[in-house]
């Protein structure tokens, strides 16, 4: 392995998020979207951090219905992580300005 290379780190966590439908036309509704949870993983992230880091975001997307029960939906988070300076400004490096898209099909039962 060389200088530069780490070997994988492992992780997992939760988010809770809340959505607001602010606009709807027809099949068509536009919403606001964030929240916050945590990142546990194996090594510290980013390098120089911890191993338990925070998770804030915030974002935009669209549903369109397609019928009673299936919508596609799809939008953008702007996402965060940092450990919040929990053990101190120096082990508090972050990762910062990522933005997430995403995109799928829902079903209402």
């Amino acid at each position: 392995m060389g200088q530069s290379a780490r070997p994988n780190t492992f992780g997992g966590g939760f988010d809770v998020l809340t959505r607001w439908h602010f606009l709807e036309h027809g099949p068509l509704t536009l919403y606001a979207d964030g929240g916050a949870g945590m990142l546990f993983t194996t090594r510290e992230v980013p390098r120089g951090g911890t191993h338990v880091n925070f998770t804030p975001q915030i974002g935009l997307g669209a549903t369109w219905q397609l019928n009673d029960q299936t919508y596609l939906f799809g939008g953008a988070r702007y996402w965060h992580l940092s450990n919040a300076g929990m053990d101190g400004r120096q082990r508090n490096p972050s990762i910062d300005g990522s933005v997430m898209a995403y995109f799928g099909v829902g079903w209402r039962f």
